[in-house]
């Protein structure tokens, strides 16, 4: 996974909110399980990393999504799709929108 790819957030359109998500799903995913004392269960497991294209996918797809319900329970994941960039590197495009059951105070 490119630590630089791309998450696009839709559905929100406050600018600090977006900037909060933002950098808890990029710590979320940056981090592994069991690596932070206190939080162990924050972050993501590493062993999909070794598995080829479609199977990567969909197990990222699946742990992020349990990770996001517990530690970012406002939004939910949209969609995410493996993308090759121009260095035919392969990316992680991630969407997430507000949970529908979720009152942002608006």
């Amino acid at each position: 996974m490119n630590q630089t790819g791309k998450v696009q957030i839709i559905g929100i359109d406050d600018g600090d909110i977006l900037e909060r998500i933002d950098s808890q799903l990029r710590s979320l995913i940056l981090s592994t399980e069991r690596a932070i004392p206190g939080s162990r269960g924050f972050g993501l497991k590493d062993n999909f990393l070794d598995l080829i294209s479609p199977d990567a996918v969909n197990e990222f797809g699946i742990e992020l999504e349990e990770k996001v319900d517990k530690f970012i329970p406002e939004i939910s994941i949209a969609g995410i799709y493996l993308e090759p960039d121009i260095n035919g590197d392969n990316v992680f495009q991630i969407y997430v929108e507000w949970r529908d059951d979720y009152d942002s105070g608006n």
